[in-house]
């Protein structure tokens, strides 16, 4: 028989021992331990680090502070540009003449328009007197336009005469609807408020904290009026657009004013004079500002205006914030360049800040559309797609605007705290230095 028994191996050239009989491997524990490397115990001293024993050069230890001296510079700087800005605005003393906080709406202070012709700018609302358009209501101020329901039929005529219109132009006082004409009744309603009757100021300052209306060719604005127009009817006495904005989230923009920087987003500000409706020389003094985020209608905002013998500015939130500012220390006649054109100088004779040398009174209002101004398209962009031509007359537009009313009414939020202008506060402050 063939003997099978297990005869020592070889391993790594050195004899292990046998198999046992039960089929396990014996090794031999010392050459097992014999093979195992083991890590030497033995101090090997610290690993050299020459990098840090090397001493750094005066260049190379200036490159590195460089950035440093640079950020240091920079603050200074922007602290200096902050600090002169801060004191170049001018101070006068002023006296405190109104702060209404709406706890209730104070007739002895407020006067509301009845009108139906859209006080001079081709705007298309009924200005109504009533709470449903103008009221407050949890300690604000609401403007906020409605619709205007009425008998549209052939030969129908709203005449407010009776009513209490406030224009002492018949025409204000009296709307018909003619297809001859091509003319409805005005189909929305809104309202204007304002101090004319109780106070006005010459010189000093107006804020005004409110929030924007929402909803397509809505256009609120707050203005600083002429009590008296000293120098003629618009533009020659002069007016202080404090702001004014639009309604629309949405408007087509253009090449020099993409969409991103027209509608609710956008405030403009301006002062309007001029010899002539069609001499305005708005254009030379006029800014906007664009909201941070989102609209001017998402939240409140304080809307300011410092008014002085030699200067006049608007600002929103802070007087750092300027958002147009003239001197007026040259005369208007002569910034707008009127000399040799064949128009008379209204303010001949008078200061050298004509015609912003006289009362203005404040106006808060929305309106509704805008046709005319004495410019094609009025108010709103000639390239947005309006529900009305520019082309067309008043009248006209209202009737188109009204017949695409499912372009634009469902962009009226139902809340009217939205719809309208609300208004937290109003401060007027005279100049009594």
């Amino acid at each position: 028989m063939e003997d099978i028994t297990p005869t020592a191996v070889t391993v790594a050239g050195q004899l292990a021992a046998p198999f046992s009989s039960e089929g396990s491997f014996q090794y031999d524990e010392k050459f097992v331990q014999a093979t195992v490397r083991r890590r030497s115990t033995r101090n090997r001293g610290e690993v050299p680090k020459p990098w840090l024993e090397e001493k750094k050069g005066k260049a190379e230890r200036l490159a590195q502070a460089l950035p440093f001296v640079g950020l240091g510079i920079g603050i200074l700087i922007t602290a200096y540009y902050v600090y002169a800005g801060y004191v170049a605005v001018p101070t006068h003393k002023y006296c405190l003449v109104l702060h209404d906080d709406f706890s209730t709406f104070n007739t002895d202070v407020w006067s509301a328009d009845k009108q139906l012709n859209g006080y001079r700018n081709g705007d298309f609302q009924f200005y109504d007197d009533t709470n449903e358009n103008v009221r407050v209501e949890n300690g604000r101020l609401l403007i906020v336009p409605t619709l205007n329901l009425v008998d549209q039929t052939e030969g129908a005529t709203l005449n407010i005469t009776e009513q209490g219109c406030t224009s002492k132009f018949t025409e204000d006082c009296v709307a018909q609807s003619n297809s001859t004409l091509d003319s409805i009744i005005n189909p929305i309603k809104s309202a204007r408020i304002s101090t004319k009757k109780s106070m006005s100021i010459k010189y000093g300052r107006v804020e005004v904290r409110a929030r924007m209306p929402t909803g397509d060719w809505l256009w609120p604005a707050i203005t600083l009026e002429p009590v008296n127009n000293v120098y003629g009817e618009f533009p020659k006495s002069g007016e202080i657009k404090i702001m004014e904005s639009m309604g629309n989230k949405q408007l087509t923009g253009t090449k020099k004013m993409p969409a991103s920087k027209v509608g609710s987003r956008r405030l403009t500000s301006a002062f309007h004079w001029g010899p002539a409706s069609d001499n305005d020389r708005v254009d030379k003094s006029n800014g906007f500002a664009l909201a941070n985020k989102g609209a001017w209608s998402d939240e409140y905002h304080t809307f300011g205006v410092e008014w002085s013998e030699k200067y006049i500015y608007t600002y929103v939130d802070s007087r750092l914030a300027q958002v147009v500012y003239r001197p007026t220390t040259e005369t208007f006649w002569d910034v707008g360049g009127f000399e040799g054109q064949n128009v008379i100088n209204p303010w001949l004779g008078a200061g050298v800040n004509a015609p912003f040398d006289q009362s203005f009174y404040l106006s808060i209002n929305v309106a509704v559309g805008s046709q005319g101004a004495g410019k094609q398209g009025g108010y709103f962009p000639v390239a947005a797609n309006k529900p009305w031509q520019d082309t067309q007359n008043r009248t006209s537009s209202i009737k188109s605007f009204w017949e695409h009313r499912d372009s634009w009414q469902p962009t009226w939020p139902v809340d009217e705290e939205k719809r309208g202008m609300s208004v937290e506060s109003v401060k007027m402050w005279q100049q009594c230095d």
